[in-house]
């Protein structure tokens, strides 16, 4: 069965989606990490409450590698027709359309895409013939 059309645009939007991932992940290190270090160094003291802002982050960071991890696990996955890898996809546009308002309208596109007939045919497709190999 030939590959339907629009699964290397949801890979490529799995990749830009880990890509910004990624950058707001070196942004919160640079921001929560590396900027009050440097004032550390310079003899500052940390204020009481930062413990619990460290956590936070660190909470924010685990959750954003994540993510990122999802992402590109679905792209390749897409790319490669594997089943897992839709249902990844699937995950990623639910939790894209918290990302108003482009993150909702790709979201919602990508998990109608995804669950149609054709597509899923196809990926069931892949399985079987990865087992039967």
């Amino acid at each position: 069965m030939k590959r339907p059309e629009w699964l290397v645009l949801i890979a490529v939007w799995e990749f830009v989606a880990a890509f910004l991932a990624f950058l707001g992940l070196i942004a919160l290190l640079i921001a929560g990490f590396l900027t009050p270090m440097a004032g550390y160094a310079n003899g500052m003291r940390a204020p009481a409450g930062m413990v619990w802002a460290y956590f936070g982050m660190s909470i924010a960071a685990i959750v954003v590698v994540g993510y990122l991890g999802l992402c590109l696990a679905a792209g390749i996955g897409i790319l490669a027709g594997a089943e897992w890898a839709r249902i990844c996809a699937i995950v990623q546009g639910g939790l894209s359309c918290l990302s108003f308002p482009f993150g909702t309208a790709i979201g919602v596109l990508v998990i109608i895409y995804l669950s149609k007939v054709d597509v899923r045919a196809y990926f069931d497709q892949k399985r079987v013939a990865g087992v039967s190999t």
